[in-house]
């Protein structure tokens, strides 16, 4: 073997994964979440973390996961929508205004929607979460990459649970509207770089719903 020469150094978004940080819960349970892309390059990724009270914790999934229903149901409410295209880099109107996308993101043979944040490089961007009360804090927060599966948009039979619509407005107090069950919705496929879990047990089917 040479003992000089024909060395590649490892591309620096390899060594440079996207990094999150959490606030502690306020009085109203709301955290901040705030990621930043320290690698040269655009970069996407989904929230993995963890739920605990009193040193336990007792759920591990990706935002986004839980109540995505309601969330692209009522877009006017929550700012939020279905990826249709390449992502670009969010726009930063303060954590108070911020809301991220959403993506169909597979993991194995499993898929979910799931909240995706692409930064710019070097770029900083923060947003709220709430329903952090009674002791219950985020613990153990990744970015997982996820890259693109298809650059076009394809429709899905999307079979979700009630809790992902009915359970945000018994926990709020809402009388949001819900989408058919199961509803067609069109969007770009992610795919995760390693194993994410999926908190609900959704069914997605290629194509629109019959």
């Amino acid at each position: 073997m040479p003992r000089f020469g024909d060395l590649l150094a490892p591309h620096p978004d390899a060594l440079s994964p996207g990094r999150v940080t959490v606030t502690a819960p306020d009085a109203s349970g709301t955290v901040t979440w705030t990621f930043t892309n320290p690698g040269f390059h655009v970069g996407s990724w989904v929230l993995q973390r963890g739920a605990a009270q009193g040193g336990t914790t007792f759920e591990d999934y990706v935002f986004g996961q839980a109540f995505n229903v309601v969330y692209l149901f009522n877009p006017d409410r929550f700012g939020t929508h279905l990826l249709r295209s390449i992502p670009s880099p969010l726009v930063d109107r303060g954590a108070d205004n911020n809301t991220a996308p959403m993506g169909v993101v597979a993991s194995g043979e499993t898929h979910s929607i799931c909240f995706l944040f692409t930064l710019a490089p070097q770029q900083t961007w923060s947003m709220r979460e709430g329903g952090f009360s009674n002791g219950v804090r985020p613990v153990s927060p990744v970015l997982v990459p996820v890259t693109v599966a298809s650059p076009f948009p394809q429709p899905f039979c999307y079979a979700w649970r009630p809790e992902q619509c009915e359970g945000y407005n018994q926990q709020v107090g809402s009388s949001l509207p819900c989408p058919p069950n199961p509803w067609t919705i069109e969007g770009l496929l992610f795919r995760a770089t390693q194993r994410i879990p999926n908190l609900a047990a959704d069914r997605f089917t290629p194509g629109a719903c019959p």
